[in-house]
């Protein structure tokens, strides 16, 4: 069985990294995974998450923030669990205003591991190439991967998908849609969008197992010239 480290790379998932098999970061630019050491304390943990965005975030500024300050401000405190370390963890994220390095969940985790090894399917809105918006809570679609049930419906880039199986994106964070897009391969599940009048405004999707066929491969008649999407 593949690692965490090598599916993501087959995925071309711009990011992962850290920390514990039950949570995660992911951030832009790189992939790492590491699982932390036994034993290691909820001080350990706020460290090691540190040092992860200290060494490889690709922002140097780090959004405008002092990243050694941030340091030292974090470690000045006591965590007394687990759950405080994460809390804190996830805060000093939020600094970043990056949608890409987010805390990611054990569920999550396990969800998103299911789709890369096909044991879930997906209509073909990926990770990272879709956002939230923070006010409106809507999810906006920046790329479709190749060949998805969504792309051949008619769905595009900025379309906005407003709700999920029934559920308003709004009442979601970004992982959490991306479980209910996830699911068993040849099931349905409904879409709300925005998407002019290429597509209805609410439309079932079936589920399709992209790790089957996630690349499309167009050459040119001479020869010459191809084109590859994912």
């Amino acid at each position: 069985m593949k690692t965490f480290h090598e599916a993501l790379k087959m995925l071309v998932l711009v990011s992962i990294m850290f920390m514990t098999l039950a949570e995660l970061i992911a951030s832009e630019g790189f992939a790492l995974w590491a699982q932390g050491p036994s034993g290691q304390s909820p001080r350990q943990l706020v460290e090691e998450a540190w040092q992860v965005i200290n060494q490889d975030f690709l922002d140097p500024t780090y959004n405008h923030h002092e990243w050694l300050k941030t340091r030292h401000e974090i470690l000045s405190k006591h965590y007394a669990s687990t759950s405080d370390a994460y809390t804190a963890i996830a805060a000093m994220l939020r600094q970043l205003d990056d949608p890409q390095t987010r805390l990611m969940g054990s569920a999550e985790l396990n969800s998103t591991m299911q789709e890369l090894t096909g044991e879930l399917a997906d209509i073909g809105l990926a990770d990272p190439w879709v956002t939230q918006d923070q006010n409106t809570g809507e999810l906006e679609i920046g790329h479709l991967i190749a060949d998805s049930p969504a792309l051949k419906a008619g769905l595009r880039p900025h379309d906005v998908v407003a709700a999920i199986g029934g559920m308003p994106t709004n009442k979601l964070s970004r992982d959490e849609a991306f479980m209910r897009l996830r699911g068993l391969p040849g099931t349905p599940v409904r879409l709300l969008c925005a998407a002019a009048a290429r597509v209805s405004p609410s439309a079932s999707y079936v589920r399709f197992s992209l790790c089957e066929r996630s690349v499309a491969l167009q050459g040119a008649s001479t020869g010459e010239l191809s084109a590859i999407s994912l």
